[in-house]
Parts: structure tokens; C-alpha cells; sequence
């Protein structure tokens, strides 16, 4: 009977406490995620930027191409006018 509720409450709950005799009150709010979710979030982080910068590269040289394509036009058209 010097474990019951009623006991502890009396002021033994220090000393129950100290002996680790106590459980820890149960966790509050989320859980914790664990270093495996939190690098499978950064990854996919990750990812996600690699693809959009993966996306402005192709537009950039797609666009380099059709300019140079453009300019070789050009530069044939100066070349015959000039003649």
C-alpha cells in the first residue's frame, strides 16, 4: 500500500521519484521523428531543387541553341546581302 496514489500523494512521491519507482508521464504532442523520416524529408528536398535546376538548364542551353541557330541566320544573310 506505500506505491498507492493515495501515499504518494502524502509526500512520498519525492522519495518514489528519486528511486526512479515512478513512470515518466506520457509524451505530449507530436512524436518525435526519427533521423530516418528526417532524411528521407531532406532527400526529398533535395530532389525536388535538383529537378527545378535540372529544368532551368535544359531551358537555358534549349534557348542558347535556337539564338546560335539564329545567328548563323543572320550572319549567312549579312554575308550574301554584302556580296
Amino acid at each position: 500500500m506505500s506505491s498507492s496514489p493515495v501515499v504518494l500523494a502524502g509526500g512520498d512521491w519525492r522519495r518514489a521519484r528519486d528511486a526512479g519507482e515512478l513512470a515518466a508521464p506520457p509524451a505530449r504532442g507530436r512524436p518525435q521523428r526519427d533521423a530516418r523520416d528526417e532524411q528521407i524529408a531532406r532527400l526529398e528536398r533535395e530532389r525536388k531543387r535538383l529537378e527545378q535546376e535540372l529544368a532551368t538548364a535544359r531551358l537555358v542551353m534549349e534557348t542558347q541553341a535556337r539564338l546560335q541557330a539564329l545567328l548563323e541566320k543572320l550572319s549567312e544573310s549579312a554575308d550574301t546581302e554584302t556580296r
